[in-house]
C-alpha cells in the first residue's frame, strides 16, 4: 500500500527493426494418385468379432489423398464402417473401399458360433470357490464345460492404486503338463502351456487385454479372452474367461505363477478346491481358567444367551435352538457355537447376546480398569466382527444401554484361522450392577459355523489416586494475569492430528480443575511433527494489542514424558503465531519434559507480528510421549508489561503539526470530500499547494521517535503534482497522481486509491522534532496532501542502499532487512530500477528429509508464490492454487528447492528447478493452475542449502510485469499449504 522514494537515473533504449525481403518460393509439382490396395485381401471371423482394414495409396506420398467410400455386398453377414468389419452371420461378403476411380476389396467370411461381447459372461459363485493367497494377490479358478475362469483380487496393500492408475498388470501362467521345459519361457521362472496379462487403465474400473506383440508372447491369441473388473477404496478386482478350446487339458494339479506385491510365487492349485474341514477344539485355554477370569462362572453356571436377527429394522428376540431355521446356537465348555444356514444380507442382521445370571453378576463400578479378551474361529470368512459390553437393563429386547467399550476396529475373520479381540485397563464410564456382552456378526454367509471361544473379564483394580495440586498459585490469581479470565469462563478445548499420524485408537480428553488442565493421552507418539495438538480457544475473545507487550508462563507435568511447543495465534489461522516457544519440526527443537517431572515455562517480552488487535487462542503440542500419558498444564499466565496504545486515527487524520501561509500559496481552508474503499470522509483536513501560476509551499513538524511517516496526495485535475520535501539536508522529489476531482473550487470531491498513499522512511527514530517543509515545484501543477501521520514503530520494507545479483552468492542481502513470515524464517524484498528481487530461509526439515548419505532430497515439498505487481486487481490473473487466492497477479508459480539428489556438502549450490525451465543454478520454477501463462519463466533462482537452512534467493525483470515505477507490490507465499498472510512491499 505504501511507495517508497529514491532517487534514480533511468535509461531509455531504442531498437532499430530491419525487414528483409525474400523470393516467393516454387510451387512443387503434383503427384498423381495411380491406385489403392487393402492391408488385406481375405479374412475369416467368427460371429460377433471385428476386423479393421486399412487402405494403401500409390504411390505413398500422392499430393491429395482422397476420401475412402466403404461399402459391403452382403450387409446381413458383415458390415463395414470406415474401414471396420463387423461380422454378423455366417456366409460371404465382399468389402471394397473406393477412392474416385479406384478400388480395393477383401473377401470376408464369417464361420462358427456368435462371440459374446467384451465383459459378457456369467460370473461363478467366486463366494464359494476356494483361494489361494500370493502376498496381497488372491487368485481362484473353475471351469464349466465351455470355458475357463479366473479371478485376481489385490488390496490396496498391493499398491492397487499404481495399477488403477494405467501403468500396471495383474498376470498369470499356468504349467498344465508339469514341465517347466515345455512351452514359452517366462521371466527367467520356466516355460509355461498358457500366459496371460490382464491390463487395468483409467480412473474407472476399465480392463483390457494385452495384444499379441506387446507383452503377451507371439504364440498366443488373446481374442477369445473377455475380462472386466472393478475398483473400490479396498482392491481391485479382475474376473476374466477363456473358452476352454483355447486351452490345453485340465489336469487336476497344476502349477502357477501369480503376481503378488513385489515378488512372483509359485503356488499349487488343485482343481476343483476342496475347502478344509475345520475341527474346533473346545478345551479351555489356561488363561480363561485363571482365578482372575470372572467370566468362567457365568459359563459354568450357563448364561442367559441368545441371537438377535435385525430384520426390516426389526429386532426379534429369542432363546430358542434355532429360528425359522436361520441359526442354531450351542454352548460347550467356554465356547459358544453358532450355525447359520441363511446369509445376513445386513451389517447389523447377526448379533449374540450373552447376559451373566443374577447370582453370577459381573458389576461395572465407574472409574475402575477392566481387562477384556475373547477369541473367534469359523469355517468361512467373517467379514465383519466386532464387539462390545454394554450395562445390563431389564428391557433386554433392545439393542440400547450404555457402553463399556466398543471394539475400536472392526475385524475379518478368516477361515479356520483364529481372530483375537483384546483391550486390557479400560476404564469404566457408568455404574451397573451387572454387564452384557454384545457380538455383531453382519455380513455373514450361509451354512457356516461360528464359534466364540475364552471370554475373559478381568478387574484389573481402581484407578491411581490423583496427588496432583490443583491450588492456584498466587501469581496466577494476582490482577494483572489476563489468562485466569479465559479460565473462568471454561474455554473450548480441541484436539488435532496431523494427517500422517494415525488416528489414536481411543480419543484424548481434558479437563479444566481450578487452574490446571488434565490431558489423558492413551497411544504413545513416536515424535512426528505436529501429530498431536490441543487448542484452548477463549470463549470470550482474547485481545493481544500490537502496541503492548506481554510475558507468558505454565506449569507442565508429564507421567511418561514429552516435549512440548507451544504458541498462540488468531483462532482458525494457522500463522503467523503471537510468539511460539521453539520450532516444530523435531522433537530436538521442542521443550522436553521427563517422566514425573514439572517444569516451567517462559515466554517474556512477547510482540504480537500482528498489525492489529485481534483475539487469539492457545496451542499445545506434544510428541513424543509415552502411552497411558497423563499431563498438567497448569498455572497459565499471561501478563501485559509495557507499551501504550496509540490514539486510534482514521486513515486521514493528521497526528502532526503543519503551519500554513497563504502568501506561500498553501491553503487550509478547502473542503476536500475524499472517497476511499467505498466509504466516503467529508471535510477531510488538508493543505492545497499552489494556483495556477504560482508554486506553494508549507511547514509541518514531525515530533521525536518517528521512524516513518505517511500521507495522501493527489495533483489537479489532469496534471500530476510535481512537489518536493525538504527535511535538513535531505530533499525527497515527489509527484502525485492528477485526480479529476480535484477540478474548479472547494468543495473538492476527489476518489482515490492505495496508490495515492505514500511513505517516508526515516531510517530509525528521530532524536528530536523535526521541520520539513513540502512545496510544489512547477507553476500550475498543484497538488493536495491530507491524512499526514507520523508513525513510532518498525517502518515495513526499509529501503537499503543494496545491490543485488542473481549469482547464488546471497551475501548481498545481509543489508535488506527482513520478516519472518509463516513458515519462512526471513522473508526480503528488494528493487532496483530494472528488476524486483526476494530472497527466503526455511528450515532445511521443512523441505528436505536425509534419507541415506549422500542427502535424498524430498522434492514434493514446494513453494508457490503469487505477486500483483501494479497494485491492480483488475490485471492479471487471479492466482488460486496452493491455498492461495489472490487477485491481480502478474506473476507467479512454485519453486521446487532441491528436486532430485544433491551433494551432502554445507553451502552446496544449485536448487534443481522444474518442467521446461532453465536451469539457473538450482532451484526450480514452474507454472501453477491460474497463473499467467509462462509468468514463471520470467523468475530466476538460485539456492543454498546447509545443515539447518535453505536458502532461495529470485527475481523479475520490471519490464515483464508491467514496468511498475513505484508503488506496492503484493505477494502471498504458500510452504506445501502452509500460507502466510498477504504481504506487502513498497517499491524503491
Amino acid at each position: 500500500m505504501k511507495r517508497f522514494f529514491k532517487f534514480a537515473l533511468v535509461a531509455l533504449a531504442t531498437a532499430a527493426v530491419a525487414v528483409a525481403c525474400q523470393k516467393p518460393e516454387q510451387q512443387p509439382e503434383k503427384i498423381a494418385l495411380k491406385g489403392i490396395s487393402l492391408n488385406k485381401e481375405a479374412v475369416e471371423l467368427a460371429i460377433g468379432a471385428k476386423e479393421t482394414l486399412t487402405v494403401k495409396f500409390d504411390p505413398e506420398n500422392v499430393t491429395e489423398k482422397p476420401t475412402i467410400e466403404w461399402s459391403t455386398s452382403a450387409p446381413a453377414v458383415a458390415t463395414v464402417a470406415e474401414g471396420e468389419v463387423t461380422a454378423v452371420a455366417a456366409g460371404e461378403a465382399t468389402i471394397t473401399a473406393k477412392a474416385g476411380s479406384f478400388t480395393a476389396t477383401c473377401k470376408v467370411t464369417v464361420k462358427g458360433e456368435e462371440q459374446p461381447e467384451p465383459g459378457d459372461f456369467t460370473s461363478p459363485d467366486w463366494a464359494n470357490i476356494g483361494a489361494i493367497t500370493n502376498g496381497n494377490h488372491t487368485f481362484k479358478f473353475t471351469k464349466d464345460d465351455k470355458n475357463a475362469y479366473f479371478f485376481s483380487e489385490r488390496t490396496s496393500e498391493g499398491r492397487y492404486n499404481d495399477i488403477w492408475g494405467g501403468n500396471g498388470y495383474i498376470y498369470f501362467a499356468l504349467d498344465f503338463d508339469n514341465d517347466l521345459t515345455t512351452g514359452v519361457e517366462l521371466n527367467g521362472n520356466g516355460k509355461y502351456e498358457y500366459i496371460g496379462f490382464i491390463y487395468c487403465f483409467g480412473e474407472k474400473p476399465k480392463v483390457e487385454i494385452v495384444k499379441a506383440g506387446d507383452c503377451l508372447p507371439e504364440e498366443y491369441t488373446v481374442e477369445n479372452i473377455i475380462a472386466r473388473g472393478s475398483a473400490d477404496d479396498n482392491s481391485v478386482k479382475v474376473e476374466y474367461c477363456v473358452p476352454l478350446a483355447d486351452l490345453p487339458q485340465l489336469p487336476e494339479n497344476f502349477t502357477i505363477y501369480t503376481w503378488g506385491n513385489k515378488d512372483m510365487a509359485k503356488v499349487i492349485y488343485k482343481y476343483p478346491y476342496e475347502a478344509p474341514k475345520y475341527e474346533h477344539d473346545y478345551t479351555p485355554s489356561a488363561e480363561y481358567l485363571a482365578e482372575t477370569n470372572l467370566w468362567k462362572a457365568v459359563d459354568a453356571a450357563g448364561s442367559d444367551f441368545f441371537i438377535i436377527n435385525c430384520i426390516n429394522g426389526e429386532w426379534p428376540r429369542s432363546a430358542e435352538a434355532s429360528v425359522d431355521g436361520v441359526y442354531a446356537l450351542t454352548h460347550e465348555q467356554s465356547t459358544y457355537k453358532m450355525h447359520y444356514d441363511v446369509a445376513s444380507n445386513g451389517d447389523w442382521e447377526r448379533q449374540l447376546f450373552l447376559f451373566p445370571k443374577a447370582e453370577n453378576a459381573i458389576p461395572v463400578v465407574s472409574g475402575e480398569k477392566y481387562n477384556f479378551k475373547m477369541t473367534v474361529y469359523a469355517d468361512k470368512d467373517l467379514p465383519r466382527v466386532f464387539f462390545k459390553l454394554v450395562s445390563n437393563q431389564a428391557d433386554k429386547d433392545n439393542h440400547e444401554g450404555g457402553d463399556l467399550l466398543l471394539g475400536d476396529a472392526i475385524k475379518t475373520v478368516k477361515a479356520g484361522e483364529p481372530t483375537v479381540f483384546e483391550y486390557s485397563d479400560v476404564t469404566a464410564g457408568f455404574n451397573a450392577d451387572n454387564i452384557t456382552f454384545v457380538i455383531d456378526f453382519g455380513g455373514a454367509p450361509a451354512d457356516v459355523d461360528i464359534y466364540v471361544k475364552d471370554i475373559i473379564i478381568e478387574h484389573v483394580g481402581a484407578p491411581v489416586p490423583d496427588t496432583w495440586d490443583y491450588t492456584p498459585s498466587a501469581e496466577y490469581l494476582a490482577s494483572s494475569n489476563l489468562w485466569k479470565a479465559v479460565d473462568a469462563d471454561e474455554p473450548t478445548i480441541t484436539f488435532l492430528y496431523h494427517p500422517n499420524w494415525a488416528d489414536p485408537t481411543e480419543e484424548p480428553t481434558a479437563e479444566l480443575k481450578e487452574s490446571t488442565y488434565t490431558i489423558k493421552l492413551k497411544d504413545a507418539d513416536a515424535g512426528n511433527a505436529y501429530s498431536g495438538q490441543m487448542i484452548i480457544t477463549p470463549k470470550n475473545d482474547f485481545i493481544i494489542d500490537p502496541a503492548k507487550t506481554y510475558n507468558f508462563s505454565c506449569k507442565i507435568h508429564s507421567t511418561t514424558g514429552t516435549s512440548v511447543w507451544i504458541k498462540m495465534h488468531q483462532p482458525g489461522v494457522n500463522w503467523p503465531e503471537v510468539f511460539e516457544t521453539n520450532g516444530a519440526e523435531a522433537p530436538a527443537d521442542r521443550i522436553a519434559i521427563a517422566a514425573g517431572e514439572t517444569k516451567e515455562i517462559k515466554v517474556e517480552g512477547i510482540k504480537s507480528m500482528y498489525e492489529s488487535a485481534l483475539p487469539q487462542e492457545l496451542l499445545f503440542d506434544f510428541a513424543p510421549h509415552g502411552a497411558d500419558n497423563i499431563i498438567h498444564i497448569k498455572d497459565i499466565i499471561v501478563e501485559e508489561v509495557g507499551g501504550e496504545t496509540p490514539v486510534e486515527l482514521g486513515p486521514f487524520d493528521s497526528n502532526v503539526e503543519w503551519a500554513a501561509s497563504t502568501d506561500d500559496k498553501a491553503y487550509t481552508d478547502n473542503v476536500l470530500n475524499v472517497t476511499y474503499d467505498g466509504a466516503t470522509y467529508e471535510d477531510v483536513a488538508n493543505v492545497k499547494l499552489g494556483t495556477s501560476s504560482k508554486v506553494g509551499k508549507f511547514t509541518l513538524t514531525i515530533p521525536a521517535g518517528t521512524t516513518y511517516v505517511t500521507y495522501w496526495a493527489i495533483g489537479w485535475n489532469g496534471k500530476d503534482g510535481v512537489y518536493k520535501i525538504t527535511a535538513g539536508d535531505n530533499v525527497i522529489d515527489g509527484k502525485a497522481a492528477a485526480n479529476t476531482g480535484a477540478a474548479n473550487t472547494s468543495p473538492y470531491n476527489v476518489t482515490i486509491t492505495d496508490a495515492d498513499q505514500y511513505m517516508i522512511n526515516l531510517g530509525g527514530a528521530l532524536p528530536a522534532d523535526l521541520p520539513v517543509t513540502i512545496e510544489t515545484t512547477s507553476e500550475g501543477y498543484r497538488a493536495f496532501f491530507f491524512g499526514i501521520q507520523a508513525h513510532t514503530d518498525a517502518a515495513p520494507n526499509p529501503p537499503a542502499s543494496v545491490n543485488i545479483k542473481l549469482d547464488g552468492d546471497l551475501s548481498d542481502w545481509d543489508a535488506v532487512d527482513g520478516v519472518e513470515a509463516g513458515s519462512f524464517k526471513e522473508f526480503k524484498f528488494a528493487s532496483d530500477a530494472d528488476n524486483i528481487y526476494m530472497y527466503f530461509k526455511i528450515k532445511r526439515a521443512k523441505i528436505i528429509a536425509a534419507k541415506t548419505e549422500p542427502f535424498v532430497f524430498n522434492w514434493r515439498r514446494y513453494i508457490a508464490f503469487g505477486i500483483d505487481a501494479d497494485n491492480n486487481a483488475e490485471t492479471g490473473t487471479t492466482v488460486a492454487f496452493a491455498g492461495m487466492n489472490i487477485p491481480g497477479c502478474e506473476i507467479g508459480g512454485n519453486f521446487y528447492p532441491f528436486r532430485g539428489t544433491a551433494s551432502a556438502a554445507s553451502g552446496t549450490d544449485g536448487v534443481e528447478i522444474v518442467n521446461g525451465v532453465e536451469e539457473q543454478g538450482g532451484v526450480t520454477t514452474e507454472i501453477g493452475s491460474n497463473v499467467p501463462d509462462g509468468a514463471d519463466k520470467k523468475v530466476s533462482a538460485f539456492g543454498k542449502v546447509d545443515d539447518e537452512f535453505v536458502y532461495v534467493e529470485a527475481g523479475f525483470a520490471r519490464a515483464d510485469v508491467g514496468s511498475p515505477a513505484a508503488g506496492t507490490i503484493k505477494i502471498q507465499l504458500s510452504l506445501a499449504w502452509d500460507l502466510t498472510d498477504i504481504l506487502e512491499y513498497s517499491l524503491k
